[in-house]
């Protein structure tokens, strides 16, 4: 709400910043969602050996 420009906006806004009345233009709105989850998505691919590894350490007891 205390955003002013639209460059400290973050993607959610952004994508919400598209929609003009009743007009959703799916292919850029795809897209921007497509490019902010692939970040998340590699890093987790990246450390997936030790989020795995993490979670059955913490489910063993002793």
């Amino acid at each position: 709400m205390f955003i002013g420009s639209d460059s400290q906006k973050t993607l959610t806004l952004g994508l919400i910043g598209l929609v003009r009345g009743d007009t959703f233009p799916w292919g850029p709105m795809m897209a921007a969602s497509l490019m902010g989850t692939l970040p998340p998505t590699l890093v987790y691919l990246v450390s997936q050996r030790w989020v795995v590894s993490g979670l059955a350490a913490g489910s063993v007891k002793g």
